[in-house]
């Protein structure tokens, strides 16, 4: 079902971070992470920021059409409606890349545009 195919995004999203070996960003705690059955989530709504100065949080879980997976949440925006992150990312320049990688663009405008 639904939670095999999540997982299997889990995977393939770490082992595209692995490939890249980009993280230089410390990895959030087991206890940052909101688990919805095999799925932990990340969300960028919360008053505590789980990545160190420099990073945000990214690695959006895609659904099979490739949008980003959203996740129903209290607190969410439209439609209570959350992206699920999955790790911290170093902060880029590039708005297109930030989007296309998968990170938070609420973080990337308030974290990476200094």
């Amino acid at each position: 079902g639904s939670l095999a195919q999540a997982d299997e995004a889990i995977l393939s999203a770490q082992e595209e971070d692995d490939e890249k070996g980009a993280n230089e960003c410390t990895q959030p705690k087991a206890n940052d992470f909101v688990p919805y059955g095999s799925v932990k989530c990340l969300f960028d709504l919360d008053a505590y920021f789980p990545c160190e100065d420099g990073c945000i949080r990214g690695g959006a879980l895609k659904t099979k059409a490739g949008g980003r997976l959203k996740i129903q949440k209290t607190g969410c925006g439209t439609g209570g409606m959350c992206t699920c992150f999955t790790s911290c990312v170093p902060c880029t320049t590039s708005e297109n890349f930030a989007k296309k990688r998968g990170d938070s663009m609420k973080d990337w405008r308030n974290r990476c545009q200094k």
